[in-house]
């Protein structure tokens, strides 16, 4: 499969060399745009349910009262889509963490250090029976979790106040 994307197929056609994707610094760009691809989708459906909930009263309210676009996204939609912000973030931030599945099929075990992640280091401590580095690594892991949440949540709260 390799060599065969689209993408080197493209480079081949302007006089450009194969690529490496995976091998290379791009590494980490593969799995931005894996991640994105699979998980921007469900965040726009989030966004737009908020969306979707603004009554288009308040917008005529707004406009009476002599509000412009800009004013009308500032003091009405943002207001009202501080909580599908919220959510959205949270499952993109979830989903991050999930992503190690993908990124072990195209990476392998030990992949590129760009992409290398805590999951990674956990699974590999399991395979070599290292259960004192899987501990820590999995408390860590659900501490940096819980403070992202937290964050998260506290940032949404002052937002309501």
């Amino acid at each position: 499969m390799r060599g065969k994307w689209s993408v080197n197929r493209f480079l081949a056609l302007v006089g450009g060399g194969r690529e490496k994707w995976l091998e290379t610094s791009w590494a980490l760009g593969v799995a931005v745009i894996l991640y994105l691809w699979k998980n921007i989708g469900y965040s726009i459906i989030l966004l737009l349910s908020g969306l979707i909930t603004i009554s288009e009263n308040q917008y005529l309210s707004a406009e009476i009262d002599g509000a412009g676009s800009f004013q009308k996204f500032r003091y009405v939609t943002t207001p009202q889509m501080w909580h599908s912000v919220f959510f959205a973030l949270l499952f993109s931030m979830i989903n991050a963490f999930k992503c190690f599945r993908e990124i072990f099929l195209i990476g392998g075990k030990h992949p590129n250090p760009d992409i290398y992640m805590l999951q990674h280091f956990i699974n590999n401590s399991f395979e070599n029976f290292n259960y004192n580095k899987l501990s820590v690594a999995s408390v860590l892991m659900f501490a940096v979790i819980t403070i992202v949440v937290g964050i998260f949540y506290s940032w949404i709260r002052r937002r309501e106040v």
